[in-house]
């Protein structure tokens, strides 16, 4: 208490300007050492984030895709669908298992056949219809480098100069025979086309382990077929996928985030972010794990899950791999009964040993050791290569583009799972266009 009236009385005898002085003293010390303190959380959040294992551009289309379909349980006939925005949702289709409409009911052209725009074309002298088929990366192409096809195929000499028009018949998931039925159904209905491009593969033999396979689903059927048309209460499924959709709109948010100022220019706000999109990446997984035990959807109805086959691992990549092929020859046989060109390429994919250098900042971007759609890369696109030799041998046009960026050091992939900067989007265009403007011209088909 003494030291106390000491230190006031010493305070009280200051001149007011010795007090002022002080008190800047005072303020500025702190302020520096509040500077400091977070100077150095900044500079330990640089060195952070250029870890090794620390993704700061993850994309969250691979752990949304195929998995926030069990958002609407009670509404089984809908599903919003994750790769082509949350405009868009997903619908059941009879025949080519899902297509798209508008999320808003009131946006919605009853007329269109499911890929919002026009499909069925007739063949004219003056206009090139040229069909593209596949999944999230031959989407890629149609909306990001459909001008690029376009200007590039203008050039090649048997075509004429007609007008190109590409029709975008690819969708985030489709895999064969999908592909093959909406050839089949568009032609069906009168549709023509002068070429048909089908760009695919991943979806093939990366999809069906994580999704269909964990849930005894017959792998010609399209993704998370059982989730789709499990219309069974299930009180402990419908919570699951609650906490789904939950950390999904949690996902979206960090990706809505990141153009704001403090995550944008401070270290500190952008390691968050990337401690927050991991945590919630784990939960996700944790998530999907559980409803893929069995139990967790409901009675196991055929039409949930087709028949049972079973197969062990290497029964079951050669099984794939054989839909994969049988699909593109009949779609082959298809286009070419029909007077159109086929042709066919083998999507690159980044976890394709060797198939590209990455330098650090696309190594962070782009590749996950743990990434759940890998180990279908590394078992099932060995044989997709072999069985493309074997397609060649048959007649069709096939191309590996596995190895298309071989030789390239600037970055191509944009995520974790298979998708393409504008850049690789681009050069995927001209390898294309490449490929059909040194083919022979085809004869006529009788």
């Amino acid at each position: 208490m003494a030291d106390q009236r000491e230190i006031a009385g010493q305070r009280a005898a200051l001149s007011p300007r010795e007090r002022a002085r002080a008190a800047v003293k005072w303020v500025a010390f702190r302020a520096a050492a509040v500077f400091i303190v977070l100077a150095s959380v900044e500079g330990f959040s640089f060195v952070a984030l250029r870890a090794p294992n620390m993704n700061i551009n993850v994309s969250v289309s691979d752990y949304t895709a195929g998995a926030a379909e069990l958002e609407r349980l009670n509404n089984p006939e809908l599903h919003p669908i994750q790769d082509m925005g949350p405009e868009l949702d997903e619908i059941l289709h009879p025949y080519v298992g899902v297509v798209l409409t508008q999320h808003d009911p009131a946006q919605r052209d009853l007329r269109d056949l499911g890929w919002l725009q026009r499909a069925l074309y007739t063949r004219s002298k003056d206009r090139l219809i040229v069909a593209l088929t596949g999944g999230s990366v031959a989407h890629q192409v149609y909306e990001l480098a459909a001008g690029v096809l376009q200007e590039e195929l203008a050039k090649v000499p048997r075509f004429g100069g007609r007008e190109v028009v590409v029709v975008g018949l690819s969708m985030g998931g489709y895999k064969q025979p999908q592909q093959l039925m909406i050839l089949s159904y568009l032609l069906s209905l009168g549709g023509e086309f002068d070429v048909v491009i089908n760009l695919d593969g991943f979806n093939e033999v990366a999809l069906h382990e994580p999704e269909n396979g964990s849930n005894g689903v017959f792998p010609i059927f399209p993704r998370l077929w059982n989730a789709r048309v499990n219309d069974v209460v299930d009180p402990d499924l419908r919570a699951l996928a609650g906490e789904l959709a939950y950390l999904r709109k949690q996902l979206e948010a960090l990706r809505t985030w990141r153009d704001l100022p403090a995550l944008r220019y401070f270290q500190t706000g952008r390691l968050w972010r990337a401690f927050r999109v991991k945590r919630l990446h784990r939960e996700v997984d944790r998530v999907v794990a559980e409803i893929s035990q069995p139990g967790k959807s409901g009675v196991q109805r055929y039409v949930a899950t087709g028949p049972r086959w079973q197969f062990d691992e290497q029964e079951l990549y050669d099984h794939l791999t054989a839909i994969w092929r049988h699909a593109s020859l009949q779609m082959h046989h298809l286009s070419r009964g029909n007077g159109a060109e086929y042709y066919h390429f083998l999507q690159p994919n980044q976890y394709v040993a060797g198939s590209k250098p990455m330098g650090p900042d696309e190594l962070r971007r782009a590749y996950d050791p743990g990434m759940r759609y890998r180990p279908g890369v590394v078992k099932g696109y060995p044989k997709l290569i072999a069985a493309g030799q074997q397609l060649l041998a048959s007649g069709v046009v096939f191309h590996d583009l596995t190895q298309l960026f071989v030789n390239e050091t600037a970055p191509m992939y944009r995520d974790t799972c298979c998708h393409f900067s504008q850049p690789g989007v681009e050069a995927i265009a001209r390898a294309i266009a490449q490929v059909i403007r040194d083919a022979p011209a085809l004869a006529p088909a009788r």
